[in-house]
């Protein structure tokens, strides 16, 4: 998404892992929605472009 909307021809570069680091991580608003009827107001890529564009 970074290389949609900032232009730029960038390649991720991957590296062998390192001790201790967090192998996957997801977040779950599900809580927040179900206890406080929480709803995000922005997905993910829409906030990413208003970065690029402001």
């Amino acid at each position: 998404m970074f290389t949609k909307y900032s232009g730029l021809d960038i390649k991720p570069v991957f590296a062998s892992e390192k001790e201790g680091n967090v192998r996957a991580s997801q977040a779950d608003v599900s809580l927040a929605k179900r206890l406080l009827d929480w709803k995000p107001q922005t997905t993910l890529e829409d906030w990413i472009e208003s970065l690029y564009k402001s």
